[in-house]
């Protein structure tokens, strides 16, 4: 152990975590679950969000240990992660809230008729997913149905972010084109704008 680590107890436990030490990982989660849960109830206005949260961003501490600086603190690349993560829950939670508002809206205010044409619509849009090649349709509904940003779909598959962007705009052109002959031009934009 190097004289850093000897006078720094958050340098050692850096140190055995990026050596895939779990007990290290359980030190940490000790020493910073209640303070950080604080935080984040706080943050997120719910403990069982906040939970979910915390689970999810010593997990990815795990997974991404290897990026740590053995000379430096796992501290503020923890802290870090936690921020990354509670501002995606809560920009998840937004677009949910956004979808079913709009939905709600929408549906409340239409026809039966109208409604069932959506609900169509919606039908061969699932079914025009379905067919798309298993990458290309991971990277979408990663992106359609869990709201993550193109780079956390990259970190997540552990593709660059190009290859995303690359994904995404080849799953619109296909789903474009296959539903183009079905679906009347406006009814396409319309579902489509909901893609993202």
């Amino acid at each position: 152990m190097n004289r850093e680590a000897q006078s720094h107890p958050s340098a050692a436990l850096t140190i055995r975590l990026k050596k895939g030490e779990l007990s290290a990982l359980r030190e940490i989660y000790l020493k910073h679950y209640d303070s950080f849960r604080q935080i984040a109830t706080a943050y997120l206005k719910s403990t069982a969000e906040a939970e979910d949260v915390l689970q999810e961003a010593f997990i990815k501490l795990w997974e991404k240990r290897h990026l740590l600086k053995s000379e430096r603190s796992y501290e503020g690349y923890l802290f870090m992660i936690l921020k990354n993560t509670m501002v995606s829950a809560l920009r998840a939670r937004a677009k949910e809230v956004l979808q079913r508002d709009f939905s709600h809206m929408s549906l409340s205010h239409t026809s039966t008729e109208e409604q069932i044409h959506y609900r169509e619509l919606s039908n061969r849009l699932e079914k025009a997913v379905d067919n798309l090649p298993p990458k290309r349709k991971q990277v979408f509904n990663l992106k359609r149905q869990q709201g993550l940003t193109n780079k956390q779909i990259s970190e997540k598959l552990g593709i660059s972010t190009q290859m995303v962007e690359k994904q995404l705009k080849l799953a619109k052109q296909t789903l474009k084109l296959s539903l183009s002959e079905e679906i009347p031009v406006l009814s396409l934009l319309l579902l489509l704008s909901f893609i993202g």
